[in-house]
C-alpha cells in the first residue's frame, strides 16, 4: 500500500489498521498520533502546483550558500512519527538541513551517539553542534500536530510562502 502526502497517509494508514485489526485499535492509535478522522475525503484540488511556489522553490534551491543547520535534539523514547514529521516540514524549505543531535539534558549519555525511539529504531546522531544553531524540536505533541508546529515555525522563519511550499509538497492541508 503506497499513499502520496501526509493527509493521504495518515487516514489510509488509520484504515488500514481498522481493517486488519479493529475499530477499537485504529481510534486509540488515531488519539495517540491526534488525528479526529479517517475517512475518504481528501482535498485534492488544494495541491494543485501554483506557478509562484515553484518560482520560490528555485530560487531558493539555487541559492546554496545561505543554507542554515537546523538541529533536531532528540532523547532515547522520541516519537519518530512527530521527528520524521518535524524534519520534513523543516527540511523541504531548500533553505537548510536538519540534523539529529542528542538533547542536552542528555549528560550522562553525552559521548553515545545513537538514540532508541519510542518504536525501536535507532537514530544515529550527529556528533558536531554548532555554536548558534537554531534548534527545532518534535516537542511533546501529538504525532499529526509536529508537523503543524514545523510549518508554523517556518512561516515564522522564511514566510507563509514557504510554509505554503512545503505544506503543498507534502500535501499536507494547512490554513496559511
Amino acid at each position: 500500500m503506497t499513499t502520496t502526502g501526509v493527509s493521504a497517509s495518515l487516514p489510509v494508514s488509520l484504515a488500514l489498521v481498522e481493517a486488519i485489526g479493529d475499530a477499537d485499535s485504529a481510534r486509540a492509535l488515531a488519539r495517540e498520533l491526534g488525528v479526529s478522522r479517517w475517512d475518504q475525503a481528501h482535498p485534492s484540488a488544494s495541491f494543485q502546483r501554483k506557478g509562484f511556489l515553484y518560482r520560490s522553490m528555485a530560487l531558493t534551491a539555487m541559492q546554496c550558500w545561505r543554507r542554515e543547520r537546523i538541529e533536531l535534539p532528540v532523547s532515547d523514547g522520541v516519537d519518530e512519527v512527530a521527528l520524521a514529521f518535524t524534519a520534513d516540514g523543516s527540511s523541504r524549505t531548500y533553505r537548510f538541513h536538519a540534523m539529529a543531535v542528542r538533547a542536552e539534558g542528555d549528560s550522562d549519555q553525552a559521548d553515545k551517539h545513537d538514540i532508541a525511539t519510542r518504536g525501536g529504531l535507532v537514530i544515529v546522531t550527529d556528533a558536531r553542534r554548532s555554536s548558534a544553531p537554531v534548534r527545532v524540536l518534535p516537542g511533546n505533541v501529538p504525532a499529526a500536530a509536529a508537523l503543524d508546529r514545523a510549518l508554523t515555525g517556518t512561516g515564522v522563519r522564511y514566510g507563509d510562502r514557504t510554509a505554503s511550499l512545503v505544506a503543498l509538497q507534502l500535501e499536507y492541508a494547512r490554513a496559511p
